[in-house]
């Protein structure tokens, strides 16, 4: 802390001894152009090529831009060049462009080149102001000698508890800031003023004073902060084993409700995956019923077709000459012994052959005639209610069924292992499967079982 109450007076004469830069015309042209440039660079995607170029002036700018970039630049051309930045710095010159991107009117996309043109203008090199007309100088006098500052002891600190500042670190600190002020004062006080940096002492000497304040203030802080870290870490030594039970303890706490949590977690999932169980039995003793009873109502509904057909020839009419005769019977020899009765009419064979069978249990195709590709299988019936029906033993038709048994076969037939084909090439119905006419469409009552050869 000496150290620096030594260093701030110096510090102090060599800011006011070596004055800022100025800016001329020329540059404050130059200025102008970086940060047109970034505005244009942001306003518009398309305007890569202004990276190329380094803009001295607003019309060299000017003469290097496209149809685009001369439209957006009129906005920003608005923005008027103050007056009396010759007495400028360059932070005052980059800190001016920088606000003027906040100027309405400008487009918002090329608001974002901001910091593009402050960097721009940043690297410019500013020169120094013209000197003025050299005039005789007064007579130097010595400077007054320094006054010496006594340091006054700092009163103990007194330590909280909890660690924050008391009252007489407060004052030893506002002590130290008090004499940095009264050795700054005292060295400006001891050095004449001279008239080639009266423009610009006023603002130089002001930031640099109020940059010591702020070294000064930084490193007491710095001190204060180091000092109560010690008694924060020297406390917190003191009660290790508390912190180490604590700490045990909410393990053990965690770890028991972890324990408990997974056991009501796992006494829930059996509970469901018995339920779960459960259900599965009873929907497949349900699907098992349904088949069941799916098949005795085919059957039913075959039996019902069979006796209907029956029915109806039966009630048939006889022809005229049948009923005269009903009417007059002409007498009939008797019967002899051992004489055969005629058999009864049947009813004539019809064939038909139908396609594969689909999810639904009802053949897909039905044909007069055979048709390879498509036919599979051969029905045969008398009343066109119900039939048998059979693979077709055509090689063709066999062969094609080889090639996609679940496809073609799978629907209509039963056996042992249908989708084993390897080897065979002809397919044996060992029992016809029954199929009845339901809504026009021939739908598989009982499938047929088969074998291959």
């Amino acid at each position: 802390m000496k150290l620096l109450l030594k260093i701030i007076p110096l510090a102090l004469m060599l800011g006011i001894f070596f004055p800022s830069h100025a800016v001329t015309q020329k540059e404050m042209d130059q200025a102008r152009a970086l940060a047109t440039k970034a505005y244009l660079r942001f306003a518009n995607d398309g305007s890569g090529y202004l990276d190329q170029i380094s803009p001295q002036s607003m019309a060299d700018l000017e003469k290097q831009l496209k149809a685009k970039e001369k439209e957006n630049i009129k906005a920003f051309k608005s923005i008027p060049v103050p007056s009396g930045y010759e007495s400028w710095t360059k932070e005052q010159l980059v800190e001016y462009w920088g606000k003027a991107f906040s100027t309405s009117g400008l487009l918002e996309k090329g608001r974002a080149g901001r910091a593009r043109a402050k960097k721009y203008i940043g690297e410019m090199t500013v020169s120094a102001p013209a000197k003025p007309a050299e005039k005789p100088q007064p007579e130097e006098k010595p400077a007054p000698a320094q006054k010496e500052i006594k340091e006054e002891p700092a009163p103990a600190k007194a330590e909280t508890p909890g660690g924050s500042p008391t009252i007489a670190e407060v004052d030893s600190m506002q002590a130290t800031l008090d004499k940095a002020e009264a050795i700054v004062e005292s060295g400006i006080s001891a050095v004449e003023p001279d008239p080639q940096v009266s423009k610009v002492k006023d603002h130089s000497a002001v930031y640099i004073i109020i940059l010591i304040v702020l070294v000064a203030a930084v490193i007491a802080l710095v001190v204060f902060a180091s000092n109560v870290m010690k008694r924060n870490a020297a406390a917190a030594r003191k009660k290790p084993q508390d912190n180490n039970s604590s700490a045990i303890a909410a393990s053990d706490n965690a770890t028991l409700l972890e324990a408990q949590l997974k056991e009501k977690y796992s006494e829930a999932l059996a509970a469901k995956n018995r339920e779960i169980t459960n259900l599965g039995r009873q929907l497949e003793s349900a699907l098992a019923q349904s088949s069941t009873m799916r098949k005795e109502i085919d059957s039913l509904k075959a039996e019902i077709l069979g006796l209907r057909s029956r029915l109806a020839s039966a009630t048939r009419q006889p022809a005229p000459e049948q009923r005269q005769a009903a009417v007059a019977p002409a007498p009939q020899p008797a019967p002899q012994p051992g004489a055969a009765q005629p058999a009864p009419p049947q009813q004539p064979l019809r064939t038909i052959y139908l396609g594969k069978v689909n999810a639904k249990g009802i053949f897909i195709r039905a044909d007069r005639n055979l048709s390879v590709g498509n036919s599979i299988y051969r029905l045969d019936t008398t009343d066109g209610f119900s039939g048998t029906f059979r693979v077709v033993s055509d090689p063709t038709v066999c062969e094609m069924a080889l090639l996609t048994p679940r496809e073609s076969l799978a629907g209509g037939c039963t056996g042992e292992d249908l989708e084993n084909t390897a080897g065979f090439s002809k397919i044996v119905t060992d029992s016809a499967g029954t199929a009845i006419l339901d809504n026009k469409c021939w739908r598989v009552s009982r499938k047929a079982k088969i074998h291959y050869e």
